[in-house]
Order: C-alpha cells, then structure tokens, then sequence
C-alpha cells in the first residue's frame, strides 16, 4: 500500500489548518493546525498533537480560518475602551 501523503497535495501545507480523515474502526476525522506530513501530526484546538498512520489517511482537505463565534464577538465588545460613551 502506498503512503504518498497528502491525497490532495495542494490542500496540504503545514501550518495550515486542515481536516484529515482516517479509517480508525469507522471513519473519524482530526481538524487542526497541520504540524507535520512525515509523519503526518495535526495538533488540535486544545494543542494535543496527533500522529496519523499514513495508511490509514483516507482524505486530507485545508480548511478556511476558523469562524468567530458570536459569544467571542460579545465578550470583545464587552472589553473594548468606552471612549466617548456617558
């Protein structure tokens, strides 16, 4: 079995936030920051690094940034300098 990663070689850069799909009992998906292809390692939101088994890599596709939430929007909102207000 051949282990050429990634499956779309233009989708793949490090660094770039990417959702790489594996076979793992079923089909599980691992979104993050790309750190590594050889060996391929995501790290996730909560900075756990996970190392994927080339083989078992079934798609790999990059992903937009991250969208804002509007909780984080409020809470920006909420810090901002009151300048001019009464």
């Amino acid at each position: 079995m051949t282990t050429d990663i990634p499956r779309s070689p233009s989708a793949a850069g490090t660094g770039a936030l990417s959702a790489t799909r594996r076979r793992f009992h079923q089909f599980t998906d691992v979104i993050g920051e790309l750190v590594s292809l050889y060996p391929p390692t995501v790290r996730t939101a909560d900075g756990e690094q996970v190392p994927i088994d080339a083989d078992r890599i079934v798609a790999m596709k990059a992903l937009g940034p991250r969208p804002i939430r509007i909780g984080e929007i409020a809470r920006w909102r909420l810090r901002r300098p009151t300048a001019g207000r009464v």
